[in-house]
């Protein structure tokens, strides 16, 4: 997601509409494993191209499970002074709502992972009010049209849409696994998230993630062992 963490800002952001949108963004690190027809994402960077992999067979016949994935999004022509004036609409609208201003604040801290996925969780929210389901005025874009998961991105100050699809698999694996999972609360996982702040917010959301994706594993080829 650029990074799931907070990027170093050089920027205004006290309201004012003068931000730099392209500031650089740290790199969060690590990927996604990859079977048949998934996509790999890395923190920080675009999208890989779709690998096509054959499964490993496991002991018995059956096969590798495959990781959870949030589908990516589907590119979409770019139009920077477009996404630039959907994203300064976007965060016209978002100003108003203290949970932006938060996460405005949070990018410059050293967060524990229970404050940072909060505003991972915001940041999701407003994915699915506003991405494919909100028509952007005529006179910001030019020609109207539907507002894209890449254009909400550049709202919070992400280039990449794959900040985007890496942030909503984060909250989607900590709502499956977390605290209170609505599968299991793996102990780990939720020690991890109550951990206070590590060395850095980048590094504690990485383990995080691993060990999230890691018991996401285990519950698939459990699962698919009792089938």
């Amino acid at each position: 997601m650029g990074s799931l963490t907070p990027p170093p800002t050089g920027d205004d952001h006290n309201g004012n509409d003068n931000d730099e949108i392209n500031s650089p963004v740290p790199q969060l690190g690590g990927a996604f494993s990859s079977y048949s027809n998934i996509r790999t994402t890395t923190f920080g960077t675009p999208p890989t191209t779709t690998t096509q992999t054959t499964p490993t067979p496991r002991p018995g016949g059956s096969q590798a499970p495959t990781p959870f994935v949030i589908a990516p999004s589907a590119p979409s022509p770019s139009d920077t002074k477009v996404d630039d004036a959907v994203a300064l609409y976007l965060r016209g609208i978002f100003r108003s709502e203290p949970e932006f201003t938060a996460y405005l604040d949070a990018r410059n801290k050293n967060l524990p992972v229970s404050a940072w996925i909060r505003h991972l969780e915001y940041v999701q929210m407003k994915f699915e009010q506003f991405v494919g389901k909100v028509v952007v005025p005529g006179g910001v874009s030019g020609e109207g049209g539907v507002i894209t998961k890449a254009q909400a991105c550049r709202a919070f100050y992400q280039n990449n849409v794959s900040w985007g699809d890496e942030c909503s698999e984060v909250v989607a694996l900590s709502k499956l696994y977390g605290p209170n999972g609505s599968r299991t609360a793996d102990p780990d996982a939720v020690d991890l998230y109550n951990e206070p702040e590590g060395v850095t917010t980048t590094l504690q959301m990485r383990r995080y993630l691993g060990l999230l994706k890691t018991v996401h594993g285990k519950w698939v080829a459990e699962h698919s062992e009792k089938k």
